[in-house]
């Protein structure tokens, strides 16, 4: 049975989060992948003026990330943080990741491992300069609103994502020594990481260390970890389905194949377990069991 548009007829209690998945499971770059994970390989790898939205488009659906405002207590305006880009906001999405599937409850506690002390675990520096970047990722991270439109099925729609629903910290008012006695802690969406409970992989410290300064080199990691070790069977992806996902820095598929090849290839040297295969039309997906930690 078929839709007046021609597409497979949906439940009549079918969900907007229900056809973002169908729409999702349709496109093989992000079948299978936690929207979470789409949400962070779909980051710019480089800056925006710190009011502009930014959209992946492909079709049927899109991801847009939308700058918020950072609001604290007695400041009525805000501060608007731009979109988050690079390497290290790709590596708050890991530190959250990390955090998230070993606290059922989704709380962060920042006070037991910050985000600047598991910069240090990976061996960053994050003294002076780099502190504030990092820190400026986390704000970005934490006040923009993460957006899927789609259109299909008959229906157009949309599902808001914000990555924080609720968080707190030590009054810096009460002096510094004292507030950093208190909980720092975050309220992760719930809706968000139910999907990467559904997924096996745990993303190695040694992995992350290696990547940590190559923004499309931990694209390609994480989407291996959580696409691989839930295939059946293999499947084949052309350079254009790479290059809608991965290519945006570049304005020509013929600079972006050789680029992504050598990317590739750092992660398989990291990622052991991952079968991927490269041909002269793509690359195959053959299936593969998650990073092992080492």
């Amino acid at each position: 049975m078929v839709n007046p548009v021609g597409q497979p007829a949906i439940a009549a209690d079918a969900t907007p989060e229900d056809l973002v998945r169908r729409v999702l499971a349709e496109t093989p770059v992000f079948r299978d992948l936690p929207r979470l994970i789409a949400y962070m390989i779909s980051l710019p790898h480089r800056a925006l003026r710190p009011d502009e939205v930014w959209v992946k488009d492909f079709g049927d659906f899109a991801f847009i990330v939308e700058p918020g405002r950072f609001f604290l207590h007695g400041d009525h305006r805000g501060e608007i943080h731009g979109v988050p880009f690079g390497p290290r906001a790709r590596l708050i999405f890991a530190y959250f990741i990390q955090e998230a599937v070993s606290s059922p409850s989704l709380q962060v506690d920042r006070g037991g491992m910050s985000a600047s002390q598991w910069f240090e675990s990976l061996g960053l520096s994050i003294g002076g300069k780099t502190y504030t970047m990092v820190r400026e990722q986390e704000m970005r991270v934490s006040a923009a609103r993460f957006i899927t439109t789609f259109r299909a099925y008959g229906y157009e729609g949309i599902a808001w994502d914000p990555l924080y629903i609720s968080g707190m910290r030590g009054d810096p008012g009460l002096g510094r020594t004292v507030a950093q006695q208190h909980r720092n802690m975050v309220q992760l969406s719930q809706h968000l990481f139910n999907e990467l409970a559904e997924h096996p992989s745990r993303i190695p410290f040694s992995a992350l260390a290696a990547l940590s300064n190559q923004s499309l080199g931990l694209d390609i990691y994480y989407w291996l970890a959580y696409r691989l070790p839930v295939l059946d069977e293999p499947v084949s992806l052309e350079w254009g389905e790479l290059f809608r996902c991965f290519g945006t820095s570049y304005k020509q598929m013929r600079h972006f194949e050789p680029r992504f090849i050598e990317k590739l290839e750092m992660v398989l040297d990291t990622y052991k377990e991952a079968k991927v295969g490269i041909e002269p039309g793509g690359i195959v997906l053959y299936p593969s069991p998650p990073p092992q930690a080492g």
